[in-house]
């Protein structure tokens, strides 16, 4: 990015930091891009650019076709580990250098999906926690945006699976709320993050046998996956309500009708893990019908 032809700008302008920044951001965020220490949101920098005559393609003289593929490989990552195609998804983190990332968005993106797949591969808690540190720490150390709570459930979601049932909920709790006061209000290219939420807060009420609520989360995620044709939630989506119905002994044939589903959308999205467990699933619910 060519921050000096900004600057240049700004200055034969006969603009102060302080008068172009007006209504946009703090003069803190514009000296912290000016100086190289830290590039702001697109909104904002194109706010920027835009009150200067600018373009960001000026700033970015070939470099638009990167941001492209990086926002690609973002979304085959997130894809990936709600297939759970762990292989897959780490290849693609190893494409991308995080230092070489310049929208502080995409950056913040990049280490909640790090911190997520070293979550759900059961890394240790060091790894874990050196994800997510990167966003609570350095990102968003105010803790205003949206990955400060995916942070919080990828710390809830390690401890759940370790039994350490007190800490999984201080993070769930605090994942919730920010949750249900957020959902409605979602931005369309921010909706990964809102059904990542839901289909783990439904998991968590399912491990602590309260579901109802995981039902209802895994309803307010079936809404948004259909709106949005996001197809690779739903195969854990309907498995995880099968085995919600399977615990309460509700009627055989929701629990019939959620299992099929589950291996329909299995197919359709290759989620051979989901299929093997359907299958798994299929066979232990008929030896126990014909008991």
């Amino acid at each position: 990015m060519d921050i000096q032809r900004f600057v240049t700008r700004r200055k034969e302008l006969g603009l102060s930091q302080v008068k172009l920044c007006q209504e946009i951001c703090t003069q803190a965020t514009l000296s912290k891009f000016e100086s190289g220490k830290q590039i702001p949101t697109l909104e904002i920098l194109n706010q920027l650019c835009a009150r200067l005559g600018l373009g960001l393609d000026d700033l970015n003289q070939g470099s638009i076709l990167a941001v492209k593929t990086l926002h690609q490989n973002l979304a085959k990552i997130e894809e990936g580990l709600m297939i759970e195609d762990f292989l897959e998804v780490r290849k693609l983190l190893k494409k991308i250098n995080p230092d070489e990332i310049w929208v502080s968005e995409d950056k913040l993106r990049y280490y909640y999906l790090e911190g997520m797949t070293n979550v759900l591969t059961n890394q240790p808690l060091s790894k874990v926690v050196k994800s997510f540190s990167y966003i609570l720490k350095i990102g968003d150390p105010k803790h205003h945006t949206l990955y400060t709570y995916l942070a919080y459930l990828g710390e809830g979601i390690f401890y759940i699976r370790h039994d350490a049932l007190k800490q999984a909920h201080f993070f769930f709790r605090k994942v919730e709320g920010y949750f249900r006061q957020s959902f409605k209000q979602s931005k369309p290219d921010l909706d990964y993050a809102y059904l990542t939420m839901a289909y783990f807060l439904a998991e968590y009420y399912a491990v602590l046998e309260e579901f109802s609520k995981s039902n209802e989360f895994i309803k307010l995620a079936w809404i948004k996956c259909t709106k949005l044709h996001r197809t690779y939630y739903l195969p854990r989506l309907k498995l995880l309500e099968a085995e919600n119905y399977l615990s309460l002994q509700a009627d055989q044939t929701q629990i019939l009708e959620s299992l099929e589903a589950a291996r329909a959308f299995a197919q359709l999205n290759n989620n051979n893990t989901v299929l093997v467990q359907v299958a798994a699933l299929l066979q232990s619910y008929r030896r126990l019908v014909l008991k």
